[in-house]
C-alpha cells in the first residue's frame, strides 16, 4: 500500500539525514527532470523484498 510505503521511507530517510522532502524512483519518474535531487542511500523497508533508493528534493526547476 502506497501510504505505508511512504511512511516507512520517511522514517528511514530521517534516520539517514535530517531532510524535509524525500522521494523515491516512482515520484522521480513523474517529475520528468523538473527537480534537482541528491541521492541519500538504498534502504531496506520492512515488509518489502527489495531495497529502495532514497533521494532528497533540493529544488524544482
Amino acid at each position: 500500500n502506497p501510504v505505508n510505503l511512504a511512511a516507512r521511507l520517511k522514517a528511514q530517510a530521517h534516520k539517514a539525514v535530517n531532510t524535509g522532502i524525500i522521494t523515491c524512483p516512482a515520484t522521480i519518474r513523474l517529475l520528468k527532470g523538473q527537480a534537482r535531487l541528491r541521492f541519500i542511500e538504498r534502504t531496506e523497508i520492512k515488509g518489502r523484498s527489495r531495497t529502495f533508493p532514497l533521494y532528497e528534493l533540493i529544488d524544482l526547476r
